[in-house]
């Protein structure tokens, strides 16, 4: 995933519920990848 495609022509606003998406998502997988351990 690059973080930083299509932020620098978004504004504020979505570039920062992009992100909080992009977190949610990050986490999301780290827990799944945690539970097959």
């Amino acid at each position: 995933m690059n973080p930083d495609c299509g932020l620098k022509t978004r504004g504020e606003e979505e570039t920062i519920a992009s992100l909080k998406n992009m977190v949610e998502a990050t986490q999301l997988v780290r827990n799944q990848l945690a539970a097959v351990k």
